[in-house]
């Protein structure tokens, strides 16, 4: 390991803000919208819950929201099926947050919309969530949500921000690993697929990352193929940064600069994010 570049790298990781830390994701002002893998990896809990009540919890400096739900079914976490979990919502991704009304499509966000309008997040109803969960150090709540998927009158949505500044909204969600047939919508059990492909991918990133196998690992660098587009601001990938700090602090120069170059083969093929921790490792 280049022990002698650790510290110096790991400053311009942090210069970037760069290193990880899951546990802001969900307070984050600017938010990123991560794959099904990445939430996995990034959750301490991963489960199918009942939504039993809401309340608002008001402080001086912005307003979160606690949930009940009964869990239903445990994909990740030391949580059983029939257990009450009390879960803090933080104010940016909060359910009732208040707006008026339904947003109206406008072209360029149509490629967004499910029947022609987007769904205001404080609409849905109570309903059942598969939740992305981390472990809460706030007291008023157990866990802090990191995001969801919802099941609104038999329909999978997805809660996402399709613009920034702006609101959260339900839109359709894509097929992230599964390939979703012509005129199939994506339900339940499509959601359900994608997720065991999902986790699959993230057990062979965390046996690829405690081994330090750099083979294997580059493998995770490149974004996933719907998350390539152009003017990509929004769309992240967990299981990228992390691979990226670890090669940037264990592999040599002469590999690194030829994952740049594999990255750099299409504009949007690696997150900034990565390649600026790469090419912060080649200077060095």
């Amino acid at each position: 390991m280049k022990n002698n570049h650790r510290g110096r790298i790991v400053m311009f990781m942090l210069s970037l803000g760069c290193l990880s830390s899951d546990a802001k994701l969900a307070g984050a002002r600017n938010i990123l919208q991560y794959d099904l893998a990445s939430y996995y990896y990034m959750s301490d809990v991963v489960v199918w819950v009942d939504e039993l009540s809401y309340e608002k919890l008001e402080d001086v400096y912005h307003t979160d929201h606690r949930e009940k739900t009964k869990v239903l079914k445990v994909y990740k976490g030391e949580v059983k099926p029939e257990e009450i979990l009390d879960v803090l919502v933080d104010s940016q991704i909060a359910r009732h947050k208040i707006w008026d009304g339904v947003w109206e499509c406008v072209e360029w966000e149509k490629k967004y919309c499910k029947k022609s309008k987007m769904t205001r997040w404080n609409e849905a109803p109570l309903s059942q969530v598969l939740m992305f969960l981390i472990k809460s150090k706030d007291k008023r709540a157990n866990y802090q949500l990191i995001t969801m998927k919802l099941m609104v009158h038999n329909e999978i949505y997805d809660l996402k921000q399709v613009d920034n500044p702006g609101v959260m909204v339900l839109v359709e969600p894509k097929p992230e690993f599964i390939t979703l047939p012509s005129g199939v919508a994506y339900g339940l059990k499509e959601l359900e697929d994608d997720l065991m492909l999902a986790i699959e991918r993230a057990k062979d990133f965390e046996a690829a990352y405690a081994a330090q196998n750099i083979e294997k690992l580059k493998k995770f660098l490149p974004l996933l193929p719907f998350q390539q587009y152009p003017g990509n601001h929004v769309d992240a990938n967990m299981l990228s940064r992390k691979a990226a700090e670890l090669i940037a602090l264990i592999a040599d120069k002469n590999v690194i600069q030829a994952l740049l170059k594999e990255c750099s083969e299409k504009y949007e093929k690696c997150e900034y994010y990565v390649n600026s921790v790469l090419k912060g490792a080649v200077k060095e």
